[in-house]
């Protein structure tokens, strides 16, 4: 049990982890206070659908530039503005609503905001961690990053629900603002050991080397494909969730799922604080392919206690993926491109989550829920088990990992 909290000894990377801890209550709160505010505003699938998908467009165009600013600045720094941008963000939100002044648009506006932000914030969040924690216990901190974060959005869900039903949704956005102030607050304290130096290039130029680095590694162009295929899938579940639940069962009993959500993130999260499969990437995966549970449960019109149940199996296996994956790429990318290379992971990976943000809506008004979501259950699991025919992903095991660490460290520090 010590030996798996053994990175929280370090005493930047125990720092950036509170922050995060704290950060990661406050999107808890938002998993449900976006759609319930779409929703209070009389709005439909289609405009969450546009909410959300501005949102996620917002995010994934700006971490491009993001990852490449990112390696050429300081890391740190781009994280405490990106939070500073998210605490203005939502606590305009919250007091508007307050207020009184509350409208789809004002959430359009804000998510899209709030998405640039994000979009600064989460590569570089991830390519900041080598460089607080040591390469030996990355996977061990990815895992405590993430077990802290899913514990979090256990009761966060919950904690939204009773107070949208006491004071309201704008409530909720201020409290969220106020755990970014805290994340702040600590990242102030954070001491990495390693910060990128100025390449002396244009920005278009890095940008350039960047796609060159992830097209050179085959295994990791086609493996991005396969997660951008899952997110699509996941964009019906997101949108069409809670409209059909909560329009059948009430707010509380998409609560109800989201819990079930991060209680699954929890479960994998733990296990792989411990496991270390022989070939992570593989394993990753093929543990995508679980999404397929919640969104066949929806469409078929599952008790509400069976889609949380199924949704928790699926978060379980993306929890996995996401550990399994991002220690991979921190200990075999170079440490002057990585904000790149994870920038670029966002981009691929998440791209389609938007996509299938504004489609969902108009595909299930023409074609219906439950074929859209059968729909979207073949696109999220059928290209993850694709992959396995990939030989360079079969390849990909613990021993040759660890050389190619030994030879991004090499590159790294010729780059430096």
């Amino acid at each position: 049990m010590r030996a798996d909290f053994s990175p929280l000894r370090e005493q930047s990377f125990r720092r950036y982890w509170t922050g995060q801890s704290i950060s990661a209550f406050g999107d808890g709160l938002t998993l449900v206070v976006t759609a319930i505010a779409v929703l209070t505003v009389g709005g439909t699938a289609v405009t969450l659908g546009v909410v959300m998908g501005a949102g996620s467009i917002c995010r994934v165009l700006s971490a491009l530039v993001a990852g490449t600013i990112a390696d050429r600045s300081s890391r740190r720094r781009i994280l405490i503005v990106a939070d500073s941008g998210r605490f203005a963000i939502q606590a305009g939100i919250g007091i508007a609503f307050l207020l009184g002044t509350r409208s789809w648009l004002l959430l359009l506006v804000g998510a899209s905001c709030y998405g640039v932000a994000a979009g600064f914030f989460g590569p570089v969040s991830s390519s900041i961690v080598p460089a607080l924690a040591s390469k030996e216990s990355l996977q061990k901190a990815n895992a405590l990053l993430s077990l802290s974060r899913s514990t979090m959005l256990i009761l966060g869900p919950g904690i939204a629900g009773l107070l949208i039903a006491a004071s309201g949704v704008g409530t909720v956005y201020l409290i969220d603002a106020a755990t970014f102030v805290m994340n702040v607050i600590f990242l102030t304290r954070v001491r990495p050991r390693f910060e990128p130096a100025s390449t002396g290039r244009r920005l278009l130029a890095d940008l350039v080397q960047g796609w060159q680095e992830v097209i050179s590694r085959r295994w990791l162009a086609l493996t991005l494909l396969a997660h951008s295929a899952w997110n699509l899938g996941l964009a019906a579940f997101l949108i069409l969730g809670p409209l059909l639940i909560v329009r059948a069962d009430g707010a509380a009993a998409w609560g109800l799922v989201s819990a079930g959500m991060a209680a699954g993130l929890l479960a994998g999260d733990a296990v792989t604080l411990r496991w270390e499969p022989s070939r992570p990437v593989l394993i990753g995966n093929l543990a995508l392919v679980l999404e397929a549970a919640p969104l066949l449960a929806l469409a078929f019109h599952g008790p509400v206690v069976l889609i949380a149940l199924a949704a928790a199996i699926s978060n379980a296996g993306v929890a996995a993926l996401n550990t399994f994956w991002y220690s991979t790429l921190q200990r075999i990318i170079p440490a002057n491109i990585m904000s790149r290379v994870m920038s670029y992971d966002w981009l691929l990976s998440f791209i389609s989550l938007p996509l299938g943000y504004s489609l969902t809506g108009y595909i299930s008004h023409s074609a219906g829920s439950s074929a859209t979501l059968i729909a979207a259950a073949s696109i999220a699991s059928i290209p993850a088990v694709l992959t396995v025919l990939i030989p360079t992903v079969r390849q990909l095991t613990k021993a040759r990992i660890a050389a190619y660490s030994a030879m991004a460290d090499e590159l790294s520090s010729e780059a430096t």
